[in-house]
C-alpha cells in the first residue's frame, strides 16, 4: 500500500474555520445471514467522512489532495492512495463532506467520487457444534477425485478477511501477510472468521489428524482488511485485494461484502483479473436476490450456499429471474478450525466461498499455465445442476480438474528445489531510467520481477536479466527488490535495497537579497541548495548568460548591479550530480542613485518644532535623519522619520542660539545624501527680575531691574491675576495697595517668541499704625512723683518708636519693646491728658490717650485727745486732702513697743481704741494716706486710767 505519509497542511483561515455544514452518509450493510441494513445510513454523530476518489493517474494524487485542502470549505484530515487502482482515499470533517464531493467532481484528474462503504464478514448461520463427525461437503464436490490430480503444490490463496492466525492445520503454509486495519505486518485474526475460512480452503489432509481442506497443500496469504467486529471499509478491502495480487496470490477468497456497489472494489477485482488471479466472493446471507458486492462484480465468481441435498440454504442469497448474478453453489456448512485450534461447524456463504477457492487453487496447481478465465470456465462448466437459483450449479472438483487437465493425471515429477540467484545491482541514488540487473543470474532463470515499495512494476522473461526502471514522476526513498523464478518454479526474493530516487533539481532557496526592495553596487547573492545526489553548482544568470557561479556551500555569488538594468530578471539556478536543475527567477529593482534633499527652516524655532525637508528618490526613500550640533560639533539631538512627509520632530527644550542641522536621506538600497543648514532657536525667556519691596505702606513703583533686549510685554500679577500690562519701555508699573494684607506680587515678562518668565514675591501692605496696649498706669489711678508708663505696640511692618505726650509735647520715647517711659508728675497740673503715640517703620501712626489726676500734696491730719482715756475710746481725727483720702491708721506704743494698731478706710475716719486693759501713759501715732499715696503723720501722748 502506498500512502502520503504526512498530513497535508491545514489552512487555519477564517474561511477554513467556517466550514459548510453538510451531512456525510456512509454506505453500510449487514453481512450477517439473518438481517440486512439500509444500503445508505446517515452517521450517528459528527465522525469524519471518508471518500474514495478515482484518478486518471496515480501521479495526480498529490496534486488532487493539495487542491482539495486549498478549498476554503474543506479540510483534509488524512489521505492514502492505492496506486494499482489509481484511487485515493481522503478523510474530511463530516461538515466538509458536501464541499469535498463538489470540489473533487470539478477536478479534471478525478474519474469518480464515492463514499467509503462499510462491508462485513459473511457470518455463519449454523451452530458451533464440534461433534459432527464427517465433512459431507468434500464428498459432495468429489474432492477425493480431484486430489488424484493434485493437492495444491505451493499455490497461494489469499484470504482477505479478519486476518488468519497460526493454527495446526496451516502449519508451515501460512505466509507473511499484512494488517491494513492496524497498518502493520502482523495480520493476526482477532475475530476468528478469516481463520475458519482459511482452514476450509487449506487444512492439511492425509495426516491422520483433524480435518482436510479442499486444497491441503496450498499456501495461505493472510490479508487483514476487517476489524475485530467483522467490519471494514471498501477502500481498505480494495487495498487488500491489490496487496494479494502484488504478493503472488493465485486465488483470492473474499468471504465478505456489502449491498453497496463501489467503483474502487470493482477496480480492485478487475486489477486481479488483469493479473490472472481468480477472485472468489461469497454471495451473502440475507436470503434475497438483491446483488451483493463484490460477489456481484462480473470479474468475481459469486458463490451461494447449498445443503446436503443440493438445495439452497434459506439464508443464502440467490439469483432473481431477471438478474442471474450468483454464479455457482457450494456446500454452505463445513468443518473448520478456529483460532483456538478447536474444530467447529462453519456455515454460511462465508464457508461456501472457500470451498470454491480451494477448487480453483487445485485447478491452478494442476495446470500452472492456465489463465484465470480458463480456471473459471473449468469451475463453472463442470458443475452439477441444482436449479435456477444459481447460474451454473454446484461445483464438482473432480470434473473441474478433469476439464483443466484434459483428464490426464500428471505423473509426479522430480522438482528442482535449488533456489535461483536473485542478487542484483542498482544505484542507491538515481533518476530517470535506472538499470536494475542480476549480478549472477542462475542458468535456469525463467523470470525476473522488479518490485518497488512491494508493488510489481516490471518483469523480464529472458536474458540479459536487466530491467530499466522508469522513475519518472517518483522522488524520495524507495524500497527496491527483485524476485527471480527458475524453470522449476523455485523463487527467490532478494533483500530490498533503498534507492533514493532523484528526478528533481536541488532544493534551492534564495537567501539574499530579498525579493522585495532595491539593490545597489555589488550585491552578494547567497543561497542554500541541497540534493540527495549532491549539488554540483549554483549559478546566477542574467539575460540567459551566467554572470556568476559557486560550487561550494555556503553558496555566494557577487553581482555588480551597475551592469544590470533595473527591473531585469535574474535567475538563480542549481544543478545536482544527476543533471537535474531547479531555478528561481526574480525581477530586481536597482537603485544606484542617491536621493535629493532640500531643507528650509521657517524662522526661529522654539519648543516642539517640526522640520519638513523635501526629499525625493528614483525608487523609494527609506529614512530621513536629522542631526543637530553646536559650533563645537557636539551632537545635541538626533531626529529620525521613516515615512513621508518626512517630518523631523524636535523638542528644542531650553536651547537658545544658532545651531547646525545636518539632514541625511537614505533610500531603500542604502544610497545617502546629506544637506546642512543653520537654525536659530529661542527658548530663553526674558528677564523678569524686578525691584519689589517686601513691605509697603503706600504706592510703590515696580520696575524691571535688568530688562532683556527682546522683552515685548510686562505684566503685574496680584495673587496670580494680571492687574496691569505694559508693552513698551520703560518697563515700570505704579501700584497703590488697597488693603493692609499680604500679596503675592508677580512680574511676568514675555518676548516676541512667546517665551515668558515670572518672578513672584510676598509683599506685606501696611496702611495703619501699630496696635497699642497700655497696661499701666490705669486711668483711674492718680499720679504722683515719677511714674513709669508701660506699653506694648505691634505692627506687621515693625514698630519704629513709641512716644508719650503730655498735651502735644513729647515727654518720653522708647524704640525697643517692651516699651517703658518714666514721667515726672511734679511738673504736671492736677488734671493731665497723657497720649501714647506709636509709629511703624512705614511711618504709619496710631495713638492712645488717657486723662489722669495728678496729686503730689500730702493730706492734713489732727486728733483732739481727752485728758484721760478710760475703757473703749472713740477718736475722730480731722483729716483733709485735695484729691481724696484712702485710709487713716493709728499705732499705740509704749516705750517703743507697738501695743495696738487701728485702721479706718472711710469717713468720718473714726478710730476705735480698746484701752480697757491699759493703764498709764501711751504714745499715739496717726498716719493719713491719700489716693495718690501721699501721707501725713500726727503724734500725741494719751493717759489711760484703768477702771
Amino acid at each position: 500500500m502506498h500512502a502520503y505519509g504526512r498530513r497535508p497542511p491545514i489552512d487555519n483561515s477564517v474561511a477554513h474555520r467556517m466550514k459548510t455544514a453538510a451531512a456525510a452518509a456512509l454506505a453500510t450493510a449487514s453481512l450477517t445471514a439473518v438481517t440486512a441494513a439500509p444500503a445508505l445510513a446517515a452517521p450517528a454523530g459528527p465522525s469524519p467522512s471518508s471518500l474514495v476518489v478515482g484518478l486518471r493517474s496515480d501521479s495526480a494524487a498529490a496534486t488532487t489532495v493539495k487542491a482539495l485542502d486549498a478549498d476554503p470549505g474543506v479540510e483534509v484530515l488524512s489521505s492514502s492512495t492505492t496506486p494499482a487502482l489509481d484511487s485515493l482515499t481522503v478523510t474530511v470533517p463530516a461538515g466538509d463532506r458536501a464541499d469535498a464531493i463538489a470540489a473533487l467532481r470539478d477536478d479534471p484528474n478525478v474519474t469518480y467520487v464515492e463514499p467509503k462503504a462499510v462491508a462485513s464478514v459473511v457470518s455463519t448461520a449454523a451452530p458451533n457444534d464440534p461433534s459432527y463427525a464427517s465433512q459431507w461437503g468434500l464428498a459432495k464436490i468429489k474432492a477425493s477425485g480431484a486430489w488424484a490430480y493434485t493437492t495444491g503444490d505451493d499455490v497461494v490463496v489469499a484470504v482477505v478477511d479478519t486476518g488468519v492466525s497460526a493454527i495446526s492445520e496451516l502449519s508451515g503454509r501460512l505466509l507473511p501477510g499484512y494488517d491494513f486495519v492496524n497498518n502493520d505486518s502482523s495480520p493476526v485474526d482477532d475475530n476468528g472468521h478469516g481463520t475458519k475460512a482459511a482452514s476450509v480452503i487449506a487444512a492439511k489432509g492425509d495426516n491422520a489428524t483433524g480435518i482436510a481442506g479442499v486444497c491441503w497443500d496450498c499456501k495461505i496469504l493472510p490479508v487483514k482488511a476487517m476489524g475485530a467486529d467483522g467490519r471494514g471499509t471498501t477502500d481498505v478491502i480494495a487495498k487488500g485485494i491489490v496487496y494479494a495480487v502484488d504478493h503472488n496470490a493465485d486465488v483470492i477468497n473474499l468471504s465478505l461484502g456489502t449491498a453497496t456497489d463501489t467503483q474502487v472494489v470493482r477496480d480492485a477485482v478487475a486489477y486481479a483479473a488483469s493479473k490472472d488471479v481468480v477472485v472468489i466472493a461469497s454471495a451473502g446471507n440475507d436470503g434475497v436476490t438483491s446483488p451483493f458486492y463484490p460477489a456481484a462484480v462480473p470479474a468475481a465468481i459469486a458463490v451461494a450456499g447449498s445443503d446436503t441435498s443440493d438445495l439452497r440454504y434459506s439464508w443464502s442469497n440467490y439469483n432473481g429471474a431477471d438478474n442471474p448474478w450468483v454464479d455457482v453453489a457450494a456446500p454452505g456448512q463445513n468443518y473448520a478450525q478456529g483460532t483456538d485450534n478447536k474444530y467447529y461447524w462453519y456455515a454460511g456463504t462465508s464457508s461456501a466461498g472457500p470451498v470454491v477457492a480451494g477448487v480453483a487453487a487445485l485447478a491452478r496447481a494442476a495446470k500452472p499455465s492456465a489463465t484465470a478465465e480458463q480456471i473459471r470456465a473449468a469451475v463453472e462448466g463442470t458443475t452439477d445442476s441444482v436449479g435456477s437459483w444459481v447460474a451454473h450449479g454446484r461445483v464438482n472438483a473432480e470434473n473441474a480438474l478433469k476439464a483443466i487437465t484434459g483428464g490426464v493425471v500428471p505423473t509426479p515429477a522430480v522438482k528442482d528445489s535449488t533456489p535461483p540467484s536473485a542478487a542484483f545491482s542498482v544505484a542507491t541514488t538515481a533518476g530517470g531510467a535506472v538499470p536494475v540487473a542480476l549480478t549472477d543470474p542462475s542458468d535456469d532463470t525463467a523470470r525476473m520481477e522488479l518490485f518497488v515499495a512491494d508493488k510489481l512494476v516490471a518483469t523480464a522473461t529472458s536474458a540479459p536479466w536487466s530491467i530499466d526502471w522508469d522513475t519518472t514522476g517518483l522522488t524520495g526513498k524507495k524500497a527496491v527488490k527483485v524476485r527471480v523464478t527458475d524453470t522449476s518454479g523455485n523463487a527467490t526474493t532478494a533483500p530490498s535495497v533503498t534507492v533514493t530516487v532523484d528526478n528533481m533539481g536541488p532544493a534551492l532557496k534564495w537567501v539574499t537579497p530579498a525579493a522585495k526592495g532595491s539593490l545597489r553596487g555589488t550585491v552578494a547573492v547567497t543561497a542554500t541548495a541541497a540534493d540527495p545526489s549532491g549539488v554540483t553548482s549554483v549559478d546566477v544568470l542574467a539575460g540567459g548568460q551566467v554572470i556568476g557561479s559557486d560550487d561550494t556551500a555556503p553558496y555566494r555569488i557577487d553581482v555588480d548591479t551597475t551592469a544590470l538594468t533595473s527591473g531585469e530578471t535574474v535567475t538563480l539556478r542549481a544543478t545536482d550530480a544527476l543533471g537535474n536543475e531547479s531555478a528561481i527567477a526574480r525581477a530586481l529593482t536597482l537603485d544606484n542613485s542617491a536621493p535629493t534633499v532640500e531643507v528650509s527652516v521657517p524662522g526661529i524655532l522654539k519648543g516642539a518644532a517640526v522640520i519638513t525637508p523635501t526629499v525625493g528618490d528614483d525608487v523609494a526613500v527609506k529614512q530621513v535623519k536629522g542631526v543637530v550640533t553646536d559650533d563645537n560639533g557636539k551632537v545635541l539631538a538626533t531626529l529620525v522619520t521613516n515615512k513621508a512627509p518626512w517630518a523631523l520632530a524636535w523638542a528644542t527644550g531650553k536651547l537658545a542660539g544658532v545651531y547646525h542641522l545636518h539632514v541625511t536621506a537614505f533610500d531603500t538600497t542604502g544610497n545617502t545624501t546629506t544637506v546642512s543648514t543653520t537654525i536659530e532657536v529661542d527658548n530663553a525667556a526674558p528677564s523678569a527680575a524686578a525691584d519689589v519691596p517686601a513691605a509697603t505702606g503706600g504706592p510703590i513703583t515696580i520696575e524691571l531691574s535688568n530688562p532683556s533686549d527682546d522683552t515685548a510685554k510686562m505684566e503685574l500679577l496680584l495673587n496670580g491675576k494680571v492687574i496691569q500690562t505694559i508693552e513698551s519701555a520703560p518697563w515700570s508699573i505704579e501700584w497703590t495697595p488697597a488693603l493692609s494684607t499680604t500679596y503675592a506680587v508677580g512680574v511676568r515678562t514675555t518676548d516676541a517668541m512667546g517665551n515668558s518668565a515670572t518672578t513672584t514675591r510676598k509683599v506685606v501692605t501696611d496702611l495703619v499704625g501699630p496696635r497699642i496696649a497700655w497696661p499701666t498706669p490705669i486711668a483711674s489711678s492718680p499720679l504722683r512723683g515719677t511714674v513709669t508708663a508701660n506699653m506694648t505696640a505691634t505692627d506687621p511692618s515693625g514698630v519704629a518708636s513709641v512716644e508719650l505726650l503730655a498735651g502735644d509735647q513729647v515727654i518720653g520715647e522708647d524704640t525697643t519693646g517692651p516699651y517703658a517711659i518714666e514721667v515726672d508728675t511734679t511738673t504736671l497740673p492736677d488734671t493731665q491728658v497723657l497720649t501714647v503715640r506709636a509709629t511703624d517703620k512705614l511711618g504709619n501712626v496710631s495713638t492712645l490717650s488717657r486723662t489722669f489726676t495728678v496729686d503730689n500734696e500730702a493730706p492734713v491730719i489732727d486728733i483732739a485727745l481727752p485728758a484721760t482715756v478710760i475703757g473703749l475710746a472713740k477718736l475722730t481725727p480731722t483729716v483733709t486732702d485735695n484729691a481724696g483720702l484712702k485710709q487713716v491708721k493709728l499705732v499705740v506704743s509704749q516705750n517703743g513697743k507697738v501695743l495696738n494698731t487701728v485702721m479706718a478706710t472711710k469717713a468720718p475716719w473714726t478710730l476705735l481704741w480698746n484701752a480697757t486693759t491699759l493703764n498709764g501713759s501711751y504714745t499715739l501715732t496717726a498716719t493719713a494716706t491719700d489716693k495718690a499715696g501721699n501721707t501725713a503723720t500726727w503724734s500725741g501722748e494719751a493717759t489711760v486710767t484703768k477702771r
